[in-house]
């Protein structure tokens, strides 16, 4: 007589269930982390590649309006789609050297949610300017939220991306913001 101990150490006709139920939420659990990592790379990217484009449009142009800024707001909110703008700041800053090398801004456009309390000249900017020369400064940050929100999942993925993109006026030396 066998004990039953012993017939259930012996059966094997569930075991793949007891396996699967075992392997199942790993699997979740990395399948969610990858599609996670996934994301906030590509918005990693296309917040690098909408900074890119909002400095070279500006570098583009002879002068600038707010109208024309504004815009450029609207060709890196178009880059960013599929993913929510609303979480995004803009600063648009033209940082200009004097006839002595001196620096100053000439002009700083932002808007967005982390608009407040940017100032001051990019840290980046001075060694690439000289005499008589100005550049234009693109700094974009974008929140970035998780796609699937479990509680410790958006301490984790819940990043703030910021990417900055430098380009040297094509036309004029210096390019003037005009009301």
């Amino acid at each position: 007589m066998t004990s039953r101990p012993s017939q259930f150490v012996k059966e094997i006709r569930a075991i793949g269930a007891v396996e699967f139920a075992l392997i199942v939420p790993v699997m979740l659990l990395v399948w969610v982390g990858t599609v996670e990592l996934a994301e906030l790379h590509l918005a990693s990217r296309k917040v690098t590649v909408a900074a890119q484009t909002a400095a070279d449009l500006i570098a583009q142009e002879k002068s600038v309006t707010e109208a024309q800024l504004e815009d450029v707001v609207a060709a890196v909110n178009a880059i960013m789609v599929p993913y929510p703008t609303t979480s995004m700041s803009y600063d648009l800053v033209s940082v200009e050297a004097d006839t002595d090398g001196n620096l100053s801004i000439g002009w700083r456009f932002t808007q967005g949610t982390a608009s407040t309390g940017i100032g001051g000249i990019p840290p980046k900017a001075p060694p690439l300017l000289t005499e008589n020369d100005s550049v234009i400064v693109a700094v974009i940050s974008y929140q970035h939220q998780p796609l699937f929100d479990f509680g410790i999942v958006t301490e984790i993925v819940d990043v703030n991306i910021s990417e900055e993109a430098y380009s040297r006026p094509r036309k004029v030396s210096r390019i003037p913001l005009i009301e």
